[in-house]
């Protein structure tokens, strides 16, 4: 009989999965809102009303409507976010600590009555701990670029305009990684249990 946590973490995989193909798409389109505002504020645009403090109210307009966009967007998507964290974050914590403490009573027993059992039940539990932490550090790094793209996009245009970091620069990171960041969705590792689970 499988325990409970194996099945309970194939589930929030394939949660997991679902969430990933809405936080790809999601940010491919908060990286073409960005690739325009970035167009929008460079500095041969509006360096000489940066300077002046007075800029056109046709590129305050588009500016705006750009940075409107890119937070409602991640408002959006961090709606589902914190869905996700509701339905599972507590779980994944409980899965963790019971695969470590599996973990550790193999060890601590004979495992000599049945090696081959004992070996693929070891890499079933480092499996399952292996996609709960890669669900769990994914999920923070998502948090940190939403919670940057729903409230800092002005120090975001403000780096753009005048490029000085000071404080800022942990929030400009964080829209750097939004362009590049590929939700990793734990494929592999769920392929794995799902076999180990129907065996």
């Amino acid at each position: 009989m499988k325990e409970t946590c194996f099945e309970w973490a194939i589930q929030i995989a394939e949660s997991w999965d679902k969430l990933c193909d809405i936080i790809n798409r999601s940010l491919t389109a908060m990286t073409n809102l960005l690739h325009s505002l970035d167009l929008a504020i460079s500095p041969h645009i509006v360096g000489n009303y940066i300077a002046e403090e007075m800029v056109p109210n046709s590129v305050f307009s588009l500016i705006s409507s750009y940075s409107t966009r890119i937070s409602n967007l991640a408002i959006e998507l961090m709606q589902f976010i914190d869905k996700f964290r509701d339905s599972h974050l507590k779980n994944i914590e409980y899965i963790i600590k019971w695969c470590d403490e599996e973990y550790t009573s193999i060890n601590s027993r004979n495992i000599n009555k049945d090696i081959n059992a004992n070996i693929i039940r070891v890499q079933a539990l480092y499996t399952t701990n292996q996609l709960c932490l890669i669900i769990k550090s994914q999920h923070k790094i998502i948090s940190d670029i939403l919670n940057s793209a729903i409230n800092k996009v002005d120090l975001y245009i403000l780096y753009k305009s005048t490029k000085k970091f000071g404080v800022i620069q942990t929030h400009i990171e964080h829209f750097h990684q939004l362009r590049n960041f590929k939700c990793n969705n734990a494929f592999k590792e769920r392929q794995f249990l799902t076999s180990y689970c129907t065996k």
